[in-house]
């Protein structure tokens, strides 16, 4: 029988058998945890993300709830929000989005001060209680990856709106028009040109003073 045996005959290698299947379950197992960690990360910066738009909703409730007992105390609508962290009980922090960059001003006269206010007070040029659907304040819709932002309304409630609604009612307000269109017919991709070209540069002087209407320059 040995002599019928092939010259490059080599006997079964169960050991690199064995090799080539576990590094084949070891390629699978690695592929796997790589699309694992790839799943619970963009997990965690989506919970994040919802986590701050939570908690950017509650600052502006908490301003519109400030800026209500303001009117009760002055029957008149605050200046700017200056006036309303000097006269209510409401820190400077509650000014600050938790998904942006700002920071919290020091003390309430710094509030406007480049970067220590993320949101964007709609100056009241009228002494008669605003309107339920009219923009009382809003937010630069950068702080949210231009998803959208956070809108307080006359009412003292909080919408989260998207981003071709934020653009919309920027510039319904810049028109004088508030409360600002039902709708808008512009895509996403538009309106982040729109807000690139048009309110990006806008926003620092936005969020450091008050918008009267229909002018985009802040008082003071």
């Amino acid at each position: 029988m040995d002599g019928n045996v092939p010259l490059d005959y080599a006997p079964p290698d169960p050991q690199g058998q064995w090799r080539r299947r576990m590094l084949q379950v070891g390629l699978i197992v690695g592929c796997g945890l790589i699309l694992l960690a790839g799943t619970c990360s963009m997990a965690l910066r989506r919970a994040r993300s919802q986590a701050n738009a939570v908690g950017c909703a509650s600052n502006l409730r908490q301003i519109g709830q400030a800026i209500q007992l303001y009117w009760q105390d002055y029957h008149a609508y605050p200046p700017d929000l200056r006036a309303v962290i000097q006269t209510q009980q409401i820190g400077s922090q509650t000014f600050t989005c938790p998904a942006s960059s700002d920071v919290r001003a020091p003390t309430g006269t710094a509030i406007g001060a480049p970067g220590t206010c993320s949101y964007i007070y709609v100056g009241i040029p009228f002494l008669a209680e605003i309107r339920p659907d009219a923009v009382v304040a809003l937010e630069d819709p950068a702080n949210h990856d231009m998803d959208g932002g956070n809108v307080l309304y006359g009412d003292g409630h909080v919408e989260w709106v998207a981003l071709p609604d934020v653009v919309q009612i920027l510039n319904d307000l810049q028109q004088g028009i508030n409360p600002p269109s039902a709708n808008t017919a512009l895509t996403k991709r538009q309106a982040t040109k729109v807000y690139e070209m048009k309110w990006k540069a806008l926003m620092p002087r936005l969020k450091s003073g008050v918008w009267r209407i229909p002018s985009t320059r802040p008082a003071g």
